[in-house]
């Protein structure tokens, strides 16, 4: 008997659409789709403990990559381990690519072919943000992670959508 390497099982899938349920096998633990995920901005979600999220039975945290970059920042993470060592969360965390910042800090930001220019709201200090340095900083961080750099407004027609992400540059190849 062959063993299963997938990193995703689906169990059922609807037969009018394309809905499905799975486990999605992942170093920190087994995470069962579809998934509610508590948001835990700076690696830990405000107002529970982490034995509480156990409890519940949480399987996997939100946390997001711009605020873990400003605060605690990437040398604070690294020697704690990532989010696991500095949280002390022994599930599963998935960061998101901080494309919403992009998007919704349109005052703090300055975007350039090269990457992106940030004005951190916290304390006003610049930083510059190259699109695969920022995945090289998503995987000290953690094991899964969304990769949507550019996020438009609701407003920009589909195609046009699709065009701006397609002439996105790529500078240099990803390698973790």
């Amino acid at each position: 008997m062959q063993e299963n390497t997938s990193i995703f099982n689906e169990i059922h899938k609807d037969k009018n659409c394309r809905a499905r349920t799975g486990l999605l096998h992942l170093p920190h633990g087994t995470v069962q789709t579809p998934v509610f995920m508590p948001v835990g901005t700076n690696a830990t979600v405000k107002a529970l403990t982490k034995d509480d999220l156990e409890e519940i039975g949480f399987e996997i945290i939100l946390a997001n990559t711009y605020h873990l970059f400003l605060r605690p920042g990437v040398d604070i993470l690294e020697k704690a381990g990532g989010l696991h060592g500095f949280s002390k969360w022994n599930r599963n965390f998935l960061t998101d690519s901080g494309g919403f910042q992009v998007f919704s800090l349109a005052t703090f930001r300055k975007i350039k072919e090269e990457g992106v220019t940030f004005q951190s709201h916290i304390d006003g200090s610049r930083h510059f943000f190259l699109l695969n340095l920022w995945y090289k900083f998503n995987a000290v961080l953690t094991v899964i992670y969304k990769c949507n750099w550019m996020c438009v407004p609701a407003t920009v027609l589909v195609k046009k959508k699709q065009k701006r992400l397609c002439e996105l540059p790529v500078i240099g190849r990803f390698e973790p």
